[in-house]
């Protein structure tokens, strides 16, 4: 019979494996509603019943992309109450002969451990207040207000968010490949919030969002 043990490690993989195909979901998202936005204004007044066909799938597919993240983040916290409850502390897993998981390395990976992991100007503006020219794309401060998009907790200023994107990169508890394959989507919490922040290979962070965790409020979808 399997112990508590190795019941909560191969839970923690399945959360693992979840959370890499939420960030990919996140990631698909954004570029589904950076397409549609100019495709709809191009296609606004369009009697063509394949157009209009054709952006009410691909609306219903970001509707089913939403559903299907909020699935599995739910999926998530709850597997990992249980996990809580039935690992137990350090000690009771060395009571149990399962020795306390080592702290995450990812330097086998490609991230880039030990680079400075810096955010620009341009690419903190992106986070903050999002694209000038495309409102569907960033802008994650508080009040913000821009459709599906997470935000920052009231009171953060930009130095505090680029201080949790540089904490988390340089200290992540989990580390993916994002969704183009080039960069790396590294996760932490920093102030009891959990953070993704999108790594380049030289080190320096390109984006970021907050996740969850107090304060934290995500925008309804556009309709």
């Amino acid at each position: 019979m399997a112990s508590i043990g190795d019941v909560a490690a191969v839970l923690r993989t399945a959360i693992t494996t979840a959370e890499q195909a939420a960030a990919n979901l996140r990631a698909a998202d954004d570029r589904l509603e950076s397409t549609l936005t100019p495709l709809q204004a191009g296609l606004d007044g369009a009697s063509n019943p394949d157009a209009l066909d054709g952006l009410a799938s691909l609306g219903a597919a970001r509707e089913g992309l939403a559903e299907a993240l909020d699935a599995l983040e739910a999926g998530n916290d709850r597997l990992g109450e249980y996990i809580a409850s039935i690992a137990g502390s350090g000690a009771e897993n060395t009571r149990s002969g399962t020795r306390p998981p080592e702290p995450p390395s990812f330097g086998s990976s490609g991230y880039p451990v030990g680079r400075p992991h810096r955010i620009g100007w341009s690419d903190l503006h992106h986070v903050v207040n999002g694209d000038d020219d495309n409102p569907e794309k960033g802008g994650h401060a508080f009040g913000t207000g821009r459709p599906g998009k997470s935000e920052f907790p009231e009171g953060w200023d930009d130095e505090d968010i680029s201080e949790a994107l540089a904490a988390v990169a340089e200290r992540p508890s989990k580390v993916n490949p994002d969704l183009t394959g080039r960069n790396f989507i590294a996760e932490g919490i920093h102030r009891g919030v959990t953070v993704q922040a999108v790594v380049r290979p030289d080190g320096s962070i390109e984006a970021g969002w907050p996740v969850k965790g107090p304060g934290v409020k995500r925008n309804p979808r556009r309709r």
